[in-house]
């Protein structure tokens, strides 16, 4: 594996962004040389494959990219772009209902994507929500952007692969998304448990930090930077963060019959 590069530990945490996490878990991205994607770093491949979802007209979490038949989808949360979905920190009690307007949008919603070796916003694309489901809380947005300016940026964006298996407790992982707006955060830990059960559905847990504004991020293995989980909640009180499993996403569109229409990567 190529030795991580363009990373520094964040000197500083907010004590109202990141509770409990020591400074050599988190990593924020800076300035660094120009790089290519077969030079990517696991972390660099990591930001390079996350994106920010604007949903009407509010930034309000993060998602994940991967490629599939010529085509490039984004992997979210569904309260991502549905107010009426509860977080699993309301299913919990560990936060309070949201007084927002319970209303469903116009089913479309654009991601800007950023850039590893500045860390700036290389492009916004607009895209369709192609696939939502509240129970298992995922949306996937297919980016459906004609702009010519948009498409070359795009390829730069890198498609992750998904991981599907059942992983084992004490795995390393990454967690990513944008808890201060546009300030990607990395933080690093481990799955803490493969099949936590809450509200008779399964997540994986992770000690990994998980603060608001990182819904919809992936949960991502350190050895290969693949995708095998989207990010829910981050539960401060027992520290431990919350992420649908990857097979639970796939189960549910096989059960829907549409994974023909809305394929995942291998």
């Amino acid at each position: 594996m190529l030795k991580p590069s363009s990373l520094v530990a964040a000197a500083v945490l907010s004590a109202g962004l990141i509770l409990g996490v020591s400074t050599a878990s988190v990593f924020n991205y800076r300035h660094s040389e120009s790089i290519t994607q077969n030079t990517l770093t696991i972390e660099e491949t990591i930001l390079n494959s996350t994106g920010l979802i604007n949903y009407n007209g509010r930034e309000l979490g993060s998602g994940v990219a991967y490629r599939k038949e010529g085509k490039l989808y984004v992997m979210s949360a569904a309260h991502v772009v549905d107010d009426k979905v509860p977080t699993i920190g309301q299913i919990l009690g560990t936060e309070p209902p949201s007084d927002a307007p319970q209303t469903w949008g116009k089913g479309v919603a654009s991601v800007v994507f950023f850039d590893s070796s500045t860390s700036e916003r290389r492009v916004e694309a607009q895209g369709t929500i192609v696939a939502v489901d509240e129970l298992v809380d995922y949306c996937i947005i297919q980016i459906t952007d004609t702009d010519p300016k948009v498409l070359e940026s795009l390829k730069k964006v890198v498609g992750v692969s998904l991981n599907y298996d059942l992983q084992v407790v004490g795995t390393k992982v990454y967690a990513s998304g944008f808890p201060a707006g546009d300030e990607f955060t990395l933080t690093a830990g481990i799955i803490s448990h493969n099949k936590r059960m809450v509200d008779s559905k399964q997540y994986i847990a992770t000690d990994a930090n998980i603060t608001h504004g990182s819904s919809g991020g992936g949960l991502y293995l350190q050895k290969d930077a693949s995708c095998v989980g989207i990010v829910v909640m981050g539960n401060m009180r027992n520290r431990q963060g919350y992420c649908v499993p990857m097979w639970v996403i796939k189960k549910s569109l096989e059960e829907k019959c549409l994974l023909e229409l809305i394929p995942l990567s291998a």
